[in-house]
């Protein structure tokens, strides 16, 4: 005879009384599992990079590397960040790391404390700039476009370069598309980088909510987007920015920039930036012969 299964709501079945026994290394590896799929992969990696960095810090200054950190502590790593020039952003991602692992630690979040807080608030007003931006005319806009320098740099017997080209964005924002040359990597995985201001930013929301998804459809050519998008960017920002993301993330093959419309009024700084941008070795490196694979490097 053969047994049949219980039914029960729902169409849910009965345990089978004859189940096999789950140890409890696999439910320790499930529960695991599951914790990892609750932060994001870029979450994991900017928390990891958090704690790297604070414990970095604490042999650095000889002080006890226990979990939770004093107050103490933290406040002189706020003060380390602040006299190294760290954004406030990256202030508080960087505790927003160490929050968390307190937390998954299971031990008292010491970044919720009063002085704490009070210390990342200051740092945070310290830094309140005065909205300098004129309003935007065709003149300085024909500046803006003039600053941007156009060519194609190329090292001597390299098949693989870089393409600048610089035209008129929505708005009337400069925009700046540096992308490779390489031909090798036309059947191999492309990261796609946008980064720019507050435009990107709704880009973004705005892609993620509609048909085509975050990722544009991309997928179907073997490529990936990542977005950032930082509202009130100036050009002097980005290069920080690819410095600080390049930390965390593998090097994109291809880099869109969107930038410029907070500078307006500003052409000389613009194209200061920009050159400065280009010309920083750390960041924007000319593929070497031979070489196939991201252009962006960060020493």
């Amino acid at each position: 005879m053969v047994k049949v299964q219980r039914v029960i709501s729902r169409g849910r079945r009965a345990a089978d009384k004859g189940t096999h026994f789950i140890s409890q290394d696999d439910l320790q590896h499930r529960s695991q599992a599951l914790l990892n799929f609750a932060l994001a992969n870029n979450t994991k990696k900017l928390y990891s990079a958090s704690i790297r960095m604070f414990n970095a810090f604490r042999t650095l200054y000889n002080h006890r590397i226990i979990w939770p950190p004093t107050p103490y502590q933290l406040t002189q790593f706020i003060a380390y960040l602040v006299i190294h020039k760290y954004s406030p952003s990256t202030a508080k991602s960087y505790l927003a790391g160490i929050s968390f692992y307190c937390k998954i630690s299971d031990v008292s979040d010491t970044t919720q404390s009063f002085i704490v807080k009070k210390t990342l608030l200051g740092y945070c007003r310290s830094k309140v700039q005065t909205d300098d931006r004129k309003p935007i005319t065709l003149d300085i806009l024909r500046k803006i476009i003039v600053a941007l320098p156009s060519g194609q740099p190329q090292m001597p017997g390299s098949r693989a370069g870089v393409r600048i080209r610089s035209q008129q964005g929505a708005g009337g924002s400069p925009s700046a598309y540096i992308d490779t040359l390489d031909a090798k990597s036309a059947t191999s995985h492309k990261r796609i980088w946008i980064l720019g201001s507050s435009l990107i930013k709704h880009a973004f929301l705005h892609a993620r909510s509609s048909s085509f998804g975050a990722n544009l459809q991309l997928h179907r050519l073997n490529a990936s987007v990542f977005w950032q998008g930082k509202g009130g960017m100036r050009w002097k920002q980005v290069c920080p920015k690819v410095r600080s993301l390049l930390k965390v993330e593998d090097p994109p093959h291809y880099l869109l920039v969107h930038c410029g419309g907070n500078d307006i009024g500003q052409e000389d700084k613009i194209k200061q930036s920009f050159q400065d941008f280009l010309a920083d070795d750390r960041v924007v490196v000319t593929p070497k012969a031979g070489y196939y694979g991201p252009w962006l490097q960060y020493a």
